[in-house]
């Protein structure tokens, strides 16, 4: 990959992951929540199905996804069953700061496999990447070196793009929010959710 390329290719996804969006949405939503650790967790899915993605296309795997459909039914279901599990979890949140440290793993491990199945049940993402990733590498002759470089570029582009976005949302969250947390407030970050992760299974 040439410098340029690569800088031209950071900043394009780069603009297309914090674009606003379902899981921009989301994101921002859990922000607002003020459920830190679920929305950096969220955004570790993200990047990790995006990375898989980039992977499976630089195999060759991506004509065979392409042709069998039932992979992307399978993993909406599974991305639709998360996505809803997290939107509960935010409706009945406890606005105390106690919380029980066995209850906190399966939240984060959840909100993981939610970013990346919300990813991978996209069939608009495989065409994103298959249309983005040729202007940097011939996916005919990619090598082992590229491939990884490439996978590492995409992932870190995409983490430090996400991250961004939930710490501004953090910052902003106090003058949306007034300081208040209230049941209403907890209801619309819950439907948000909730919508945003079905309107992106049924794309």
């Amino acid at each position: 990959m040439g410098l340029f390329d690569t800088l031209a290719y950071c900043v394009v996804l780069a603009g297309l992951t914090i674009t606003p969006g379902p899981l921009t949405a989301i994101l921002v939503a859990k922000a607002f929540a003020n459920d830190r650790p679920g929305a950096y967790a969220f955004s570790f899915g993200i990047a990790l199905g995006d990375t898989l993605i980039i992977l499976l296309i630089c195999l060759g795997l991506s004509v065979w996804i392409q042709t069998f459909p039932w992979f992307f039914n399978i993993s909406k279901g599974f991305a639709l069953v998360f996505i809803l599990w997290i939107a509960f979890q935010m409706l009945n949140r406890k606005s105390t700061p106690q919380e029980d440290s066995k209850g906190v793993k399966p939240t984060l491990v959840s909100s993981i496999l939610a970013g990346l199945l919300m990813c991978t049940a996209s069939p608009q993402s495989l065409l994103l990447y298959l249309i983005l990733l040729p202007r940097v590498v011939n996916l005919n002759e990619v090598g082992i070196t590229s491939m990884i470089g490439l996978l590492l570029v995409t992932y870190i582009t995409l983490m430090l793009s996400l991250f961004v976005l939930v710490y501004f949302s953090e910052k902003i969250r106090p003058w949306i929010l007034s300081g208040k947390t209230s049941p209403t407030v907890d209801r619309v970050l819950a439907c948000t959710v909730a919508l945003s992760g079905v309107s992106i299974v049924m794309m």
